[in-house]
C-alpha cells in the first residue's frame, strides 16, 4: 500500500511541474504570437536576409522582456488576490520559524578596501538588536581581503573597540592573500570555523538586515531541514543622489510584485544573489566547492559569479534553495552615479558571460540552466537590441535610396508593388510597450488603491510624479545603457578582462566634464545617426527619437543624475520617496547613528591593541569541489578538497 506522505508529495511536485509547464507555455505563446504580428510587418523589407535577421533578433530581444513580463503579472494577481506565493510550494513549503532559537548561526561580511565605519557601523547595529532578540546566537566575523594597510588597521581598531564595548561575539580576520577572491574568502572561513555553526548569513560590505529579520532567517532554517538557502529580495537603502533615489524607489515599487511572482514559479528551485541570505552549512561544505571553467580568462578559468553557481550545486544536490518574498528589513546599497553603476554592470558582464559554459554541464537542473541562460541575457539583449536597431535602420536607408524593382521576375506579367504596413508596425510597437510599462502601472495602481502605501510613498501627487519623472528618465537613459552594455558584451567575448576593483559607495557626484569624458563619443553616435536619418527619412527620424535623444543628451543625464544635491532637493519636494523613508525601520536609524560616532572613535594615545581575542578557537569543515566539475559528472565519485585551500594562509 502507497503512503499517503508518498501520494502527497508526487501529487504536490506534479502541481509544480504543472506550474512551471504552464508559465513557460504562456511566455512561448506570447513569443510566436508577437513573432507572427512582426514576421507580417516584415514582409515589406525586400532583401531576404535582411528581413530573416531582424525577425530572428526581434525574437530573441522579445523572448527576453515576455519572462519578466509574465512574472510580473503572476506577481500582480497574487498581490491583487492576496494569495501567498510561498503555499504554491507544495512539494516542500517553507515552515514558520519557532519562536525560539537554539542552534548557533554565523553572521559573515567579507570585505575588500571598505570603508572600515561604514562596516562597523551596519555590524554594531545588527548585534545590538539580534542580541535584545535572540542573546548567544549570533556571532559575527568581518572577513577582510583589504589590501591597503592603512585600512586593515582602522578595521582591527574598530573591531577592538567594539568588543570593549561588549560585543564579544564580534570577530575580525584577514587573509594574507587574497585566493579566489569572495568565494575563496568564505571557503576559508568555512575551512576554519564552519563545524561550530549549523548555518552562516551572508552579507556584502554594503548590506543591513534588521534583527527581526536576522531571527526569522534563523529560525526557519532550524525549522526546514529540507533548505540549504533561504535567500532575502533586499531593497535599496541609503541612496542620495537623484541616480541612486530613482532607481531605489522603482525597485522598492516594483520589486516585491517581481519577487512573488518569482517564489511562485520557482519555489524550492529558486537563485542565490551572493548577500543577505542564510545558507546551511553542512551542504555547502559538501557540495558548493568550485573548479575552473575550461579556457582561458575572461570566460575561462577561476569564476567570478558564484551566486548563480552555487545555488546550481545546491539544487542539483536535492536541496531546497527558497526566495523570501515580503522579507521586510533587508537591505543594500547601490553605486550613486551612473558611472559607477556602469562600472558595476560591466564586472557583472562578465560573470554572466561566463555561465554560458555552464550551460551544458552534465548533473544540473534545468531550471539552473535556465537562470544561467537569463543572466547572460541580461548583457547579451543590449547588443540585440542594438543590431535590431542598426538593420532597421539601414532597411529603411536601403529602400529610401533604391528603386524598386516591379519586375523581380524575368516573364512575369504583373508588377509587385510596395508592401506597407504601417498600421500594423503602430500595433506591434504598441504592444512592445505594453509589455514593458505593464508591470510598473499594475504596480503603481496597487499601490493607489492603498490608502498607507500611497502616504509611504509620499502622498498621491508626489507618487504620481515620482512614477512619471523616473520612467522618463529611464526611457531616455536607456540608450546609454544598451550602448555601454554592448560594449561590454565585445570586451569580454574578445578576451579582454575586467578589474574587480571595491565599490564606491559615497555621493559625490561628478563634474561635467568627468560626466562628458566618458559619454561625449554616445553624444556623437546620436548625432550622426540622427542626421543620417533626416536626410533619409523623417518619419523614421520621429520613431527612433527616443533612442536619438537619449544619446545626445547622455553626459548631461549622467552628470545630473548623479549628483546628491540633486537627489535631496526632490526629497525635499516628496519625489521618489520610499516607505523607509516616511516610516523608517529602527535598523536603518541605527547604522546611521553608528556611522557617525565610529568616525570619532579610536584608541587612546599609547593603549595596545589587544588582537588575540579577535578569533574564536577553530573548528572547521573540508569543502569539497563539486562533481559538477570533476570528470565523471553527477555519477563520478571523484570529490575533494578545494586545491587552493593548501594554500590559505592562516
Amino acid at each position: 500500500m502507497t503512503p499517503l506522505r508518498t501520494i502527497s508529495s508526487s501529487f504536490g511536485a506534479t502541481i509544480c511541474r504543472l506550474r512551471k509547464a504552464c508559465f513557460w507555455l504562456v511566455v512561448v505563446a506570447s513569443v510566436a504570437w508577437m513573432s507572427l504580428r512582426a514576421a507580417h510587418v516584415l514582409e515589406g523589407v525586400e532583401h531576404e536576409s535582411l528581413r530573416a535577421a531582424i525577425l530572428l533578433l526581434f525574437v530573441l530581444c522579445f523572448t527576453w522582456i515576455a519572462i519578466p513580463f509574465w512574472l510580473a503579472v503572476t506577481g500582480l494577481l497574487l498581490t491583487a488576490l492576496r494569495l501567498d506565493p510561498v503555499r504554491g510550494e507544495r512539494r516542500r513549503p517553507l515552515h514558520p520559524a519557532p519562536e525560539r532559537l537554539s542552534e548557533k548561526t554565523a553572521i559573515v561580511m567579507p570585505v575588500y578596501n571598505e570603508t572600515p565605519e561604514r562596516v562597523y557601523a551596519a555590524l554594531a547595529a545588527m548585534y545590538d538588536e539580534v542580541e535584545e532578540k535572540a542573546p548567544g546566537i549570533f556571532d559575527f566575523f568581518v572577513l577582510s581581503d583589504t589590501r591597503r594597510p592603512e585600512v586593515a588597521e582602522r578595521e582591527r581598531e574598530l573591531c577592538v573597540l567594539l568588543r570593549k564595548e561588549g560585543r564579544a561575539r564580534l570577530y575580525y580576520r584577514r587573509r594574507e592573500k587574497n585566493i579566489s577572491k569572495k568565494a575563496g574568502n568564505i571557503a576559508e572561513f568555512i575551512s576554519r570555523w564552519g563545524a561550530a555553526y549549523e548555518s552562516m548569513i551572508v552579507l556584502d560590505a554594503d548590506s543591513i538586515i534588521a534583527g527581526d529579520l536576522l531571527c526569522r532567517l534563523a529560525g526557519m532554517m532550524e525549522s526546514n531541514p529540507q533548505a540549504a538557502l533561504i535567500q532575502t529580495a533586499p531593497m535599496i537603502a541609503n541612496a542620495e543622489s537623484l541616480f541612486g533615489r530613482m532607481i531605489q524607489f522603482a525597485c522598492r515599487l516594483c520589486g516585491p510584485v517581481m519577487t512573488r511572482g518569482s517564489v511562485f514559479l520557482y519555489g524550492a528551485s529558486a537563485n542565490y544573489w551572493g548577500h543577505n541570505a542564510i545558507i546551511r552549512l553542512k551542504p555547502f561544505a559538501e557540495h558548493c566547492g568550485l573548479g575552473t571553467l575550461p579556457g582561458r580568462p575572461p570566460l575561462g578559468g577561476e569564476i567570478l559569479s558564484h551566486d548563480f553557481v552555487e545555488a546550481a550545486l545546491l539544487s542539483a544536490s536535492g536541496w531546497g534553495v527558497y526566495l523570501l518574498p515580503d522579507a521586510h528589513g533587508s537591505y543594500e546599497e547601490l553605486p550613486p552615479t551612473p558611472i559607477e553603476y556602469l562600472q558595476r554592470d560591466q564586472r557583472w558582464s562578465q560573470g554572466n558571460l561566463q555561465h554560458l559554459k555552464l550551460v551544458h554541464k552534465h548533473g544540473l537542473r534545468l531550471h539552473s540552466r535556465i537562470f544561467f541562460l537569463i543572466g547572460a541575457f541580461a548583457y547579451l539583449s543590449s547588443p540585440m537590441w542594438l543590431s535590431l536597431l542598426l538593420l532597421s535602420t539601414s532597411d529603411r536607408i536601403i529602400s529610401k535610396l533604391s528603386v524598386h524593382n516591379y519586375f523581380p521576375k524575368s516573364h512575369q506579367l504583373f508588377p509587385e508593388w510596395p508592401i506597407s504596413r504601417q498600421e500594423d508596425a503602430i500595433a506591434l510597437f504598441t504592444a512592445t510597450v505594453v509589455v514593458l510599462f505593464l508591470p510598473k502601472a499594475g504596480a503603481a495602481l496597487l499601490t493607489f488603491r492603498s490608502r498607507r502605501l500611497r502616504g509611504a510613498y509620499g502622498g498621491a501627487v508626489q507618487l504620481f510624479w515620482s512614477i512619471l519623472l523616473e520612467t522618463l528618465f529611464f526611457v531616455v537613459f536607456a540608450p546609454t545603457m544598451m550602448i555601454f552594455h554592448s560594449w561590454f558584451v565585445v570586451q569580454t567575448l574578445s578576451g579582454r578582462k575586467v578589474q574587480w576593483n571595491p565599490q564606491n559607495r559615497s555621493a559625490n557626484g561628478l563634474r561635467f566634464l568627468q560626466a562628458a569624458a566618458g559619454t561625449a563619443w554616445l553624444s556623437i553616435i546620436g548625432v550622426v545617426w540622427g542626421a543620417v536619418l533626416w536626410m533619409v527619412d523623417v518619419a523614421f527620424l520621429a520613431w527612433m527619437s527616443p533612442i536619438i535623444i537619449g544619446l545626445i543628451v547622455a553626459p548631461v543625464l549622467v552628470w545630473s543624475s548623479g549628483s546628491a544635491s540633486l537627489g535631496q532637493a526632490a526629497k525635499r519636494e516628496g519625489l521618489f520617496l520610499v516607505p523607509e523613508e516616511t516610516e523608517p525601520l529602527p535598523i536603518l536609524s541605527r547604522v546611521a547613528s553608528e556611522n557617525q560616532r565610529l568616525e570619532t572613535l579610536h584608541v587612546a594615545t599609547g593603549e595596545a591593541l589587544d588582537l588575540a581575542a579577535l578569533l574564536p578557537a577553530e573548528s572547521g569543515r573540508i569543502m569539497h569541489v563539486s562533481r559538477v566539475f570533476t570528470k565523471g559528472g553527477r555519477n563520478s565519485a571523484q570529490t575533494g578538497p578545494i586545491p587552493v585551500q593548501a594554500a590559505l594562509q592562516r
